[in-house]
Order: C-alpha cells, then structure tokens, then sequence
C-alpha cells in the first residue's frame, strides 16, 4: 500500500497545545544538544576522511529536514559512528563523488521504503547481528581514532582492519608526545567529567568541558613552541582558487553537481548506497524507539523513515554525509527537556550560527580532543557485559552469530559483516523455522506454542499484545520449547513499555524463565 507519511511528530506536538514554555523547554535542550553535536559531527567527518566541515553540515542540514519531516518527536539525527565502518571504504575506493552519490541513492532508497511502509520490517533484524556490527564497528572506530589520538606522522591511513593495525606499528616512532597528552586528557575528562568538583562546570556535558579545556591548553603550548595539530594546522579548503586553512566560516555549497552520472559507476556503488539506507533507516528506528521508552512517546516509523531518507537526499546536495538517528545524542535532549521536534530544528540553527561566528576559534580544537571524543564513543558502544550474558546463555544460535558478525564487520567491513552474520542465523535457526508456532488468547493470557524467533514473533507475538486491553496481563510461555535472544528482548520491550498501565506477567518454564532473567532487566517478581 502506497501512503506518504512525513512531519507527524512536529504537528502532532504543534496541535497538542504547543506553547511558550515548551518552547523555551525546547530551545534549552536544543542549546545543549548542539553543543554536543558539533565536536562529535567533526570527529566523525575526520574519521571518514573528510574535512570536518561535511560533518557540521550534516548536523546544520540532515539534522534540521529529519526534525521538521521525521515521526519521532524528540530524535536527534546527523553523523553517527555507525557510518563510519561503511563510509571510510567507500571513500577511499570511490571519493568524495562515489561518498555523495550512495548517500543520494540511500536517500531515494530510504524515502521508497516510507512510501511503501517497509519500516515495519527493520524489526526483523536479529538482536545478535545489531549487537555484533555495533561491536565491530566500534573496534574499527577504535583502531582509526589511534593516529590522532597518538599523534602519528602517518601519509596514508586506509585499508582493512590488519593493514591499519600494521601501519601504526610500523610506525610506532612518530607517536608526538605532545598530541599523545592532550589525547589521554580530554577522555580522562569526559570518562570522569561527573567527579570534578565544581558545581558549575559539571552541569556541562563532559564532551564540551574536556574540550573547552584542552583547546586552552593546547592553544597555550602551541604558543609556547610545542607541536601539536589542530584542525587548522590539518585541514583547509579552496575559497575563490585561494588556499585557506580550517574549516569555512560560510554555509555549504551546492555539491550535485558531484554526483556520479555513469551507469557502470552507479551500478558497483548500489550495494553500498544499499547498505547505508539499512543502517540509516534501522539506526533511526531503534533510536526512536528508544526515545520513546525515556520519553513516553510513540513514534511514527513510516514518516521517521521519510524525514530522515529526505534528510539524507538533501544534505548529499549540500556537501554532507550519510545521517541517522543518534541514540545518544537523543537520549540527551531527551534528558535536557525536549518537547518536540523543534529542539532538534534548533540545534541545527545552533550549529549553523556556531560555524558561521566562530570557525577562527573551532580550528583551534586539536585533533587529539577529537579523536579522544571519538575513542570514548567507541568504549560506550561496546556493550561488553551484554555480550559476555549472551555468549553464557546457552544460546548457541545467537552467540555464534554475534562473533561472526563481529569479526566480520571488524576485519572486513560492515557489508560482509552483516551479511554473513545474517547467513549464519539463518542457517542456524532452520529447525526453529520449521517448527509449529502459534499463539492464542484465553481471556487475561496471551499463550504461545512452539519455537519463537525473530522470524516469526511479531506475528504470534506483538501483534495480539498490542489488542490486549486488559489491566492485568499473563504472558504463558510455558509450551515454548525455544526462545531466541531477539525474542527475549522483544518481551522486555513490550513489558517495559506498558507497565505504566499494565500490570504484567511472565509465566514459564525454569529454563525459560532463568533465560529470560539473564538477559533482561526484568525483575523477579515478573514471573510466576
């Protein structure tokens, strides 16, 4: 069924009773997200390759037309790390013309899927490939933070994991101990930002103080002859055939006119214009999904899917990088006081009015604090007791393909990563997928039979939960025989998202029951 669906959060908060205090609600939480946004949107363009200026425009354009057109009313969207993985190859392989043409095609990509309301098959990715390519992605993000943050001396840094890896031990000796400095300072600050004493410096978000801090320093020991790179010293740009260093104090310049026209061109660039739509897309949807648990919203998937496929469509012609939802960025305006999508159309305003007025004092920043920004992401994506719980569950199907799709999305990059980790579940859940599975409702009991999957709980799942009106509810797991972890996690979804309301239990065998409590934060007192 074709129906467009675009802006429904922005005019379901505006017709709810929008008014001058959600708005200043609004502006303040869109003033501390764009303080964020702007040292993270540069580090993750540095990390691609690019001059950070493609990811301060991002932040300034995607940010603002995934707000205004998206179905999420407090998402936050721009440059991610999860990007990172795809868009490196791609530009090393392809340049900055193969980087913006797969962010148009994704784009288009991404706007059909709305169209034609495919968002509700983003579900359908197992929790084990999501968990196994944001692991290998922060190993890789990791690995390509060390130049910077090390300050190595280092002509060329591309290629796979392993070449990576032997480049920087080769050159073990252009480590500057300077760089080295202001690197291992600015994340001690953001990892310890909440014990510093002052009062007043701690209601700062970690990632502008550290950096506000070591910009200081930095700037005082350049003066004082020391070396250390900053973005000036990095990066530049041509402005009327002149050579300017740092990044352009100018809004972004129409850059269609880079997209590649040849057929050849457009055909080897598909799979990966293919692959940044999934992620931006299945990126979105999960952070919107988690916005809703904070918030207590719910999100509209089909025109989440529009705002931000748009978003990506139009920043590709403004020289931007491939967007998406940030988790956490999100669950900082969230915790800031956001009303509506036009805090995050305000952190986009922010952003632009930042570069616009103060871009001599932005070249200022060392690389290092960037690329320390960038290492201390890489550290939270990495949910290391959530895969030490899943590897102990028993759980072989899942835990063999979480370290496939690590090693994978690790070594090689995040195309081969996900395909085969999604091969071996596949694979592996043949006997689950040919059993009998079915669920029924016996007045206040939601009772399934047979094996749960990713493949098949939302249809004897989610979708009787969602008609259950009642204010006391038993889900009776006891004739299941399998459950997977993507299963188990839609559960606690469910549960967590309706307790407010309903009062929920979880009846089970021991083996199910000990599973589920594993790897939950259920309480015991869910279960009967």
């Amino acid at each position: 069924m074709v129906k467009i669906e675009f802006g429904t959060a922005l005019i379901k908060s505006l017709k709810s009773g929008y008014n001058l205090k959600d708005f200043k609600s609004d502006a303040i939480s869109g003033l501390v997200v764009s303080l964020v946004s702007l040292p993270l949107a540069m580090a993750l363009a540095i990390a691609v390759g690019l001059n950070p200026s493609y990811g301060v425009y991002t932040a300034m354009v995607a940010g603002f037309f995934a707000a205004l057109l998206g179905g999420s009313k407090t998402q936050v969207s721009g440059p991610t790390a999860a990007f990172v993985a795809i868009l490196a190859p791609i530009y090393t392989k392809y340049g900055i013309e193969g980087l913006i043409t797969s962010q148009f095609m994704a784009g288009i990509i991404v706007i059909f899927m709305s169209v034609f309301r495919l968002g509700k098959y983003m579900k359908y990715m197992p929790h084990s490939i999501v968990l196994g390519f944001t692991t290998g992605i922060a190993i890789v993000i990791f690995v390509i933070s060390l130049k910077d943050f090390l300050g190595f001396n280092l002509p060329k840094f591309d290629g796979y994991l392993y070449y990576r890896l032997k480049t920087l031990l080769s050159n073990i000796n252009t480590i500057s101990l300077a760089d080295m400095t202001i690197g291992l300072t600015t994340l001690l600050l953001i990892r310890f930002w909440h014990r510093i004493p002052f009062i007043v410096l701690q209601k700062l978000p970690s990632i502008v103080g550290a950096i506000f801090i070591t910009s200081i320093i930095s700037y005082i020991a350049i003066k004082n002859g020391y070396d250390i790179k900053t973005i000036e010293s990095t990066f530049s740009f041509i402005e009327n055939g002149i050579k300017i260093s740092g990044i352009p104090n100018k809004l972004p310049d129409f850059s269609g006119n880079l997209i590649i026209t040849d057929s050849n061109m457009i055909v080897q660039l598909l799979p990966s214009a293919f692959m940044v739509a999934l992620l931006a897309s299945l990126e979105s949807l999960l952070s919107a999904r988690m916005a809703d648990s904070l918030a207590g919203t719910k999100h509209d998937s089909n025109s989440e899917l529009f705002g931000i496929g748009f978003a990506n469509f139009i920043s590709s012609l403004f020289q931007g990088m491939p967007a998406t939802g940030a988790i956490a960025r999100t669950a900082t305006n969230i915790k800031s006081g956001a009303k509506s999508p036009i805090s995050s159309m305000i952190c986009s305003l922010l952003v632009t009015l930042y570069v616009l007025t103060f871009a001599h004092i932005i070249d200022d920043i060392p690389m290092a604090a960037l690329s320390a920004v960038l290492i201390n992401t890489a550290i939270n994506m990495i949910e290391i007791k959530e895969i030490k719980t899943v590897l102990k569950s028993g759980l072989k199907e899942d835990s063999i393909a979480l370290i496939v799709t690590i090693v994978l999305t690790a070594t090689t990059d995040m195309i081969i990563g996900v395909a085969s980790g999604m091969a071996t579940i596949l694979l592996l859940n043949l006997k689950h997928f040919k059993e009998k599975s079915y669920s029924k409702i016996e007045g206040q009991t939601l009772q399934l039979t047979g094996d749960l999957t990713f493949s098949n709980f939302d249809n004897i799942f989610t979708s009787k939960f969602t008609n259950l009106n009642q204010s006391n509810i038993t889900i009776d797991l006891s004739n299941i025989g399998y459950i997977d972890l993507s299963s188990i996690k839609q559960v606690e979804y469910c549960i967590e998202n309706n307790e407010k309301n309903i009062n929920i239990k979880v009846k089970a065998k021991d083996k199910i029951k000990k599973l589920i409590e594993g790897l939950t934060n259920l309480s015991k007192e869910r279960f009967i």
